[in-house]
């Protein structure tokens, strides 16, 4: 996936400042519960309008990466959860995802941490699998440190 077809939904938990950040700095295309005035839906609300809008849920609530009963992976566009807030995670491990990634992104729930990117994805068997990827030396990122 190319950056310029990266797109993100974030939610209303996610700082205004990070989503300007993002639509400034890394020109990407951002929309915003916020914005849309969507503030107090469900988190059911939330995943389905991202998918709707083929765009990848940026959010800051484990449970969409952890929950396959409420948030399943059919039909799901693309989840990513940040596991700290702004300060303790740089957005450049956000674009880390399209820069890096070896495989398509689309229906697939990522949790992103200061050094590493946890991935959870149905496999070809039909079954949830779990990948660990590490950020550390990704050079895209610690240029964004500095933010």
């Amino acid at each position: 996936m190319r950056k310029k077809h990266f797109k993100l939904y974030v939610d209303e938990c996610i700082e205004q400042d990070v989503v300007n950040h993002l639509r400034k700095k890394h020109n990407l295309d951002v929309r915003s519960v916020r914005e849309e005035g969507y503030q107090g839906k469900p988190d059911e609300f939330i995943l389905k309008r991202a998918n709707e809008t083929r765009r990848f849920l940026l959010t800051y609530n484990k449970h969409f990466f952890t929950n396959d009963k409420l948030f399943p992976f059919k039909g799901l566009f693309g989840i990513i959860c940040l596991k700290s807030r702004k300060t303790d995670t740089p957005c450049g491990h956000i674009l880390w995802l399209p820069v890096h990634a070896k495989q398509s992104l689309v229906g697939k729930k990522f949790l992103i941490s200061n050094d590493n990117v946890s991935i959870r994805y149905i496999g070809k068997n039909g079954k949830a699998l779990k990948e660990k990827l590490d950020v550390e030396d990704c050079l895209l990122c610690k240029l964004d440190e500095a933010m």
